[in-house]
């Protein structure tokens, strides 16, 4: 009897900690596809010199690389002007040092600083932007 509870309970963790690798996977596989196409995924990352435990995680890893992301909405601004593409790289630039100080809070020993950190983010960012500018300029000079 005792044997089969522990190979129950053995089971039950196994299945617990597989399933939960799946969804971490099918979570870091669609997370770009997760956002309309209107919105440009600002993420930053930074290093943790202290190499924190995470608490949530099981086994306890030490967490080396901290990742956030915060999308901004392109749909609210008129890509079709200069203005419009302007203030949407401003607000590129806003999230990405708002995402790179949120990290810095949470973890202060990351590196690199702030301004560092956010002018990555913001090069990452503005791939996607210059896409979506370029193609409110092909759809405003198709009418």
């Amino acid at each position: 009897m005792r044997k089969l509870f522990i190979n129950t309970i053995v089971g039950l963790l196994a299945t617990g900690l597989t399933g939960g690798i799946a969804l971490a996977q099918k979570a870091a596989d669609t997370a770009a596809s997760d956002y309309p196409s209107a919105d440009v995924l600002v993420s930053a990352s930074r290093a943790n010199g202290n190499a924190t435990v995470s608490v949530p995680g099981w086994p306890r890893n030490q967490v080396r690389q901290i990742t956030l992301s915060y999308a901004v909405n392109a749909g609210a601004f008129d890509l079709t002007t200069t203005a419009g593409a302007a203030q949407l790289e401003q607000a590129i630039k806003d999230t990405a040092l708002d995402v790179c100080k949120e990290i810095g809070r949470q973890y202060p020993s990351t590196t690199p600083d702030d301004a560092a950190c956010a002018k990555e983010a913001v090069a990452k960012a503005m791939v996607r932007v210059h896409v979506l500018v370029a193609t409110a300029a092909s759809k405003r000079t198709a009418q």
